[in-house]
């Protein structure tokens, strides 16, 4: 967004774009029904009126996301039937999510529409979950509506990134920030050095920098930090979620519950499969090695037992998983340090004596333009473009035709995909192939054979020699053991 406003911008990433928490997200784009319904009273609404404007807004900005992505890039998303139980004990009735599905559609115009039904005799539901609940003599109805999943989030950022280069945008991936350090008037000089070939550096000077690390934020700003000061501004949570295969009947359907814990847990359709979680956890491990563990993986495996409980799913049903850092805003005021809402909040380094640096903390996919033209105007009171607008007429990127046959059954792309992931769209790695260019990866479990044939294109576009191809299979081949927790057929 900035780059079609006429700034003059670089990207760095230290990995390849969108790999951090963008790429574990739980890929459904909500329309924000869930903030209209209390945790555990209606009336807390009216004890804590400032939680329920801070809500109204937050689901307002959420509905017309929805509106502008549903627009926008349409083929980046799909529907998606869900059913929501309201058990007694909920401390909310029927109505009170009636009352929210309203509000919703009024924001919206229905231009997305929900298709927003209520059963109060579950017996009587046509969604296919529905014979399957537990507990059915507590059950006071049944919701369900359609929501908007994205195919895969990295696609969504790396559309953006590369809409961006077109504006005039430097894009840099697999490159670290040095060193960095405040001039006198402001402005920042940064020290880049290429990840793969060190003695690649370049030196760079900005006006402003925008600190957009995630859950790597507060690490970026000790780094370097001009005063003793060192505010925390992000609080990470670990979630993790199972991919699993369901019987046929619930194809494209899913359901929408609490955990033990009284958190959000899903059970949500993805391709031929379905994917469930997440946890939530504290986390203050390593932040470059965030996987699923096995308590991870049997604490879901137990929560879709409480849910679903005639799925009778084990460890052999898991097909893969995938593990992530919330970067939620940090405030010692709230449970655990944890501001759940308001999304995308501003951060400004100002002061820790770092002027002219922003973050932005707990960005979720829905709301990113909102919280990109927020940032925008932040940046505008501190800098002013260089050039006049250039503004984005299509968000959406396409892949070329292909003739050639697919990687793999489950897939529709082909080795031609992969070079022009390769050579249009910055993938360095396999993993760049697999998961953030072509989302292959997120819906099944990859084949060897279209692993090689991906890594002999890659070789002839980027150089490899043979042992360097080889030694890439054996890293990807790493990465999905740890990282998903499967082997390569």
């Amino acid at each position: 967004m900035l780059a079609s406003e006429g700034y003059k911008v670089i990207v760095v990433d230290k990995d390849d774009f969108a790999t951090g928490a963008t790429s574990r997200s739980a890929r459904i784009l909500h329309c924000g029904l869930r903030h209209m319904a209390p945790d555990k009273s209606v009336w807390e609404f009216f004890r804590k009126p400032g939680s329920l404007i801070t809500k109204l807004f937050n689901t307002r900005d959420m509905a017309r996301g929805q509106v502008e992505l549903s627009r926008t890039i349409p083929n980046r998303l799909r529907k998606v039937n869900l059913a929501i139980p309201i058990y007694k004990g909920d401390g909310y009735s029927g109505w009170h999510v009636d009352i929210g599905a309203r509000l919703i559609r009024f924001i919206n115009r229905d231009e997305v529409p929900m298709n927003y039904r209520r059963w109060k005799d579950i017996s009587k539901s046509s969604h296919p979950f529905a014979p399957y609940l537990p507990r059915p003599d507590e059950a006071k109805s049944l919701v369900a509506l359609d929501d908007l999943q994205f195919n895969w989030p990295e696609r969504i950022a790396i559309d953006a990134i590369l809409n961006a280069e077109d504006k005039g945008a430097e894009l840099r991936n697999f490159t670290e920030v040095k060193a960095m350090s405040q001039q006198t008037d402001d402005g920042w000089s940064l020290s880049l050095s290429d990840v793969e070939n060190p003695s690649e550096t370049a030196e760079i000077t900005a006006k402003l920098v925008l600190n957009l690390a995630g859950h790597w934020i507060d690490e970026v700003a000790r780094r370097v930090r001009t005063s003793n000061r060192a505010e925390q501004r992000v609080i990470p949570v670990k979630g993790v979620h199972l991919l699993v295969k369901l019987a046929p009947e619930f194809k494209g359907a899913g359901l929408v519950g609490v955990n033990s814990e009284n958190e959000p847990f899903f059970c949500l359709p993805f391709g031929e499969n379905h994917y469930i979680g997440p946890t939530e956890t504290a986390y203050d491990g390593d932040l470059d090695d965030i996987r699923a563990d096995d308590e991870d993986i049997d604490f879901i495996l137990n929560e879709a037992a409480r849910i679903l409980p005639q799925a009778k799913l084990t460890r052999d049903d898991v097909i893969l998983t995938w593990s992530g850092l919330r970067p939620i805003t940090y405030d010692e005021r709230e449970p655990n340090g944890r501001l759940r809402l308001p999304y995308g909040v501003i951060q400004d380094f100002a002061s820790d004596g770092m002027r002219n640096m922003l973050g932005v903390t707990w960005g979720i996919i829905v709301t990113h333009r909102t919280t990109a033209r927020a940032v925008q105007k932040e940046v505008a009171k501190r800098v002013k473009p260089s050039a006049p607008p250039n503004p984005i007429k299509s968000y959406e990127r396409s892949l070329p035709a292909s003739s050639e046959p697919p990687l793999q059954k489950s897939s529709p792309y082909t080795v031609d995909h992969v070079r022009y992931a390769v050579e249009k769209e910055h993938a360095r790695d396999l993993r760049g192939v697999f998961f953030g260019r072509l989302g292959i990866g997120w819906t099944d479990r990859i084949e060897r054979s279209a692993v090689d044939v991906a890594a002999a294109a890659m070789a002839k576009s980027l150089g490899w020699s043979d042992a360097e191809r080889h030694a890439r299979v054996t890293a990807f081949q790493a990465y999905l053991s740890r990282y998903h927790n499967y082997d390569l057929a």
